[in-house]
């Protein structure tokens, strides 16, 4: 009996561990609203900027720009956009970048409309933080 009790809870700590953590969001349409915008990853140097934009009903656009460091310069595109696409899948929410040599998906863990951590490949995990701009 300690032994079913055990292995109960250690499932279920488990999968507490694990899952997802999305408390706003329901659809792909809650999603692709709060995930339009700017966001800039958190601790790291980098300068780039990423902005999800969804006009379409299936799929969205991501722009990668390199922040200006002065107020004169104009915000560089720095790389081509990848046609993001939410999905819904057993595991949770996923967004899928579509670019003209292949396809990468990520994992949503968290999202919150000032937050966002996502899980890349090779299991990395990424945290982003949503610009008020």
């Amino acid at each position: 009996m300690k032994q079913n009790l055990f292995c109960i809870l250690f499932f279920v700590t488990i999968n507490v561990l694990f899952a997802q953590q999305l408390k706003c969001c329901n659809t792909i349409e809650d999603v692709k609203e709060i995930l339009a915008g700017k966001w800039k990853q958190v601790n790291t140097e980098s300068n780039q900027i990423y902005n999800y934009e969804f006009e379409g009903k299936y799929y969205g656009n991501l722009e990668t720009y390199e922040a200006p460091t002065d107020e004169n310069i104009v915000e560089i595109i720095v790389s081509c956009e990848p046609r993001v696409t939410v999905l819904k899948t057993e595991k949770g929410f996923q967004l899928e970048y579509t670019y003209m040599l292949g396809t990468s998906v990520s994992n949503m863990k968290y999202l919150s409309k000032t937050k966002m951590i996502l899980i890349e490949e090779g299991n990395v995990e990424v945290e982003y933080k949503k610009l008020k701009h």
